[in-house]
């Protein structure tokens, strides 16, 4: 067997070893480099996170104040600017339909009746949102669940046949 030979030079191998070292330098700066984003990143997650969360909080603000600013309109009103919107008008179309020289009758008549007489709550009502009347049945329905506080095992339908009921006895007397 052959004696094991050298297959560098000193010279090559003090180059290698340069070679080396300067690539572990290069490593740990990467290394340090790599640690200062990580941080940041982490910072910035947070910063991210807390944003959201505020975000989230206001947004849920707004829709309270939204909420609050709602108002309640006359069933016929009501019933009858959703009839415009189902018809696809937006409010603009709506306040056009009302300006216009059409005849004054059905869902067109309600609007612009109560218009004339409510005219801030009717444009309120347009900015803000608004909600609808509840029938006569719904109001005695929900006057009875506060009445008894928890109606127990009687169902909507049985509360709504006795509001049913209250509703037509009140009308024949």
């Amino acid at each position: 067997m052959e004696p094991y030979k050298n297959v560098y030079t000193a010279e090559e191998y003090k180059r290698l070893e340069d070679l080396k070292e300067a690539a572990i330098q290069q490593v740990e700066l990467y290394r340090g480099q790599l640690d200062e984003a990580l941080t940041d990143v982490m910072k910035h997650g947070k910063t991210i996170k807390k944003l959201e969360e505020e975000k989230a909080m206001l947004l849920q603000q707004i829709e309270r104040t939204v909420d609050e600013q709602k108002v309640e309109l006359p069933r016929e009103v009501g019933l009858a600017l959703e009839s415009f919107k189902d018809d696809g008008h937006d409010v603009d179309q709506i306040i056009r339909l009302m300006l216009s020289a059409l005849p004054n009758y059905g869902r067109l008549q309600a609007v612009r009746s109560y218009a004339a007489n409510n005219g801030w709550e009717f444009v309120s009502a347009l900015v803000n949102g608004y909600t609808i009347e509840p029938e006569p049945r719904d109001k005695v329905k929900q006057f009875i669940e506060k009445w008894y506080g928890d109606p127990g095992d009687v169902t909507d339908a049985e509360l709504y046949e006795l509001a049913d009921g209250i509703i037509e006895l009140l009308k024949s007397s």
